[in-house]
């Protein structure tokens, strides 16, 4: 089991410092933590964000990133990735 802990979003817009919301930790199974686009899927159908626009591959193992499209708004979202024992 992986978990998904310190989960942020914020829309991709023109404004400086734009508003984060912060989303409850959530406890992936481990057939869908076979790789970051896997999690992120797994993520986006939980909170019903809408589609995956990007996941970015060049991040710390650790840390999960990628957009995503609700409503034509891209967002962000970030997160850290914890094997459970």
């Amino acid at each position: 089991m992986i978990k998904i802990t310190n989960i942020e979003t914020h829309a991709i817009n023109r404004i400086a410092n734009p508003q984060k919301n912060h989303l409850d930790d959530i406890v992936i199974p481990d057939f869908h933590a076979d790789s970051k686009q896997a999690m992120a899927e797994y993520i986006i159908a939980v909170y019903d964000l809408g589609s995956l626009d990007g996941v970015k591959q060049t991040s710390s193992p650790h840390v999960l990133a990628f957009s995503y499209l609700t409503n034509n708004q891209i967002s962000h979202l970030t997160a850290k990735i914890q094997q459970e024992k």
